[in-house]
């Protein structure tokens, strides 16, 4: 049974060598330009634990090859239908190898003018000046103006008018430290609901009808322990703190949206540390170790807000061990 598996890759290839070339101009290799690709994953695998190299055909092996598979058929065809058929067939290879011929004396030629060429080389590819690569962009050019070719498809319209803006925002949470806009929503409401948890076990951690936010953060950081009075000064990034709770106080309306790499990162050590403190203030949600017990937790805060949308207990748990386990790494 055939295990092997495959996945995609993004295929941004921008140039090419020449044996390559010709064959785009011939319609063949779309593979290179496909954007989507799709390879054996297991066999690739195999292949480099294995040390086998991989070896490129070349375009004169091809050719031959096709030649001799052609011919072949011709010379063993037996009946006259068959027969025709083959020789039609050679006379068509003939005619692919004269094209493929004529490409590459057009190609090279088109080299040879140096810095007049049409044809760019990619200085970052090349690595060995008689094997260059040239680039696809300048290579369809040239063919449009030779041949009135295009190596590249047409590009189409999105189907969904809202597409563009939906990858947007995840590249751009992505680039910003977020995996993606959903990852980070989850994250927000999951504090959300453990900062809301902080404000119903004591109304020390009320102000009026809403979570004191200072007095939280000074909780948190252990500062409402010492015998004076704490301040914003007794705790690093307290103004980030503060932010970050001021902006999942409203369950109902957390924002959507990405944040820096530093930010991130620090929001979810303050998010670990907030976990272990409640922790130790219930000892109800710790397990035999004294360590957070994450679904006891996690069922916990689910109690407290069942209608908020796109989360439950089990979403609640994944997103609790998933801030401690990255402030244990942190620490190590």
């Amino acid at each position: 049974m055939n295990t092997h598996f495959k996945e995609s890759l993004c295929n941004l290839v921008t140039s090419c060598n020449i044996d390559d070339a010709v064959q785009l101009l011939l319609g063949w290799r779309k593979d290179l330009l496909n954007p989507i690709v799709e390879y054996d994953a297991e066999e690739e695998h195999n292949r480099y634990m294995s040390d086998e190299e991989d070896y490129e055909v070349s375009l004169e092996e091809i050719l031959q090859s096709l030649w001799e598979s052609v011919s072949a058929d011709y010379a063993n065809a037996k009946h006259e239908e068959d027969v025709s058929k083959a020789l039609i067939l050679l006379n068509d290879c003939e005619l692919l190898i004269r094209q493929a011929h004529r490409y590459l004396c057009d190609i090279h030629d088109e080299l040879a003018k140096n810095a007049y060429s049409r044809l760019r080389i990619d200085a970052l590819k090349t690595t060995n000046p008689s094997y260059p690569f040239i680039t696809l962009t300048s290579l369809n050019q040239w063919a449009l103006e030779q041949y009135n070719l295009s190596i590249f498809e047409e590009i189409g319209k999105p189907e969904n008018q809202d597409s563009p803006k939906v990858f947007e925002q995840f590249a751009n949470a992505l680039a910003k430290g977020d995996l993606d806009i959903e990852s980070a929503h989850r994250f927000r409401l999951t504090f959300g609901l453990l900062i809301l948890a902080w404000s119903k076990y004591s109304d020390t951690y009320m102000n009026g009808n809403k979570p004191n936010a200072s007095k939280i953060i000074f909780a948190i950081d252990g500062v409402s322990e010492t015998n004076r009075k704490p301040t914003k000064n007794d705790v690093p990034g307290y103004s980030k703190h503060n932010e970050f709770i001021v902006e999942v106080i409203d369950l109902g309306s957390i924002k959507q949206g990405s944040i820096s790499k530093t930010i991130a990162k620090n929001r979810k050590i303050f998010f670990a540390k907030a976990i272990i403190k409640f922790v130790d203030m219930c000892s109800e949600f710790s397990d035999e170790h004294h360590a957070p017990d994450t679904e006891k937790l996690a069922q916990h805060l689910n109690n407290l807000a069942p209608t908020t949308p796109n989360i439950d207990a089990k979403t609640i748990q994944s997103e609790l061990d998933m801030v401690l386990t990255f402030n244990k790494n942190h620490k190590a």
